[in-house]
């Protein structure tokens, strides 16, 4: 998964893993856009979280995670390995 996104989606930028952010870990993060990303499985979904991305509800800790993440000034993207395969 790393090596696809540093060949195929980040071309030429530092991708950092598991990088400590004020209060959580993030799996990847792209510093140079302000990105993080977050490799996510079925155990971060849940049915009647109350907010979306996409088609995908999110779990109500993921989401406090991306709201101070986004508060920080940071993007934040999920991308689901369940899709994937």
């Amino acid at each position: 998964m790393l090596e696809i996104l540093r060949k195929e989606v980040f071309p030429g930028k530092e991708l950092l893993e598991e990088q400590q952010i004020g209060y959580y870990t993030v799996d990847i993060l792209v510093k140079e856009l302000s990105l993080v990303v977050e490799v996510d499985g079925i155990s971060h979904h849940a049915t009647g979280a109350g907010n979306s991305q996409g088609d995908e509800l999110i779990s109500r800790k993921t989401l406090t995670k991306r709201r101070y993440l986004e508060s920080l000034g940071y993007k934040f993207k999920i991308v689901n390995v369940v899709k994937l395969m």
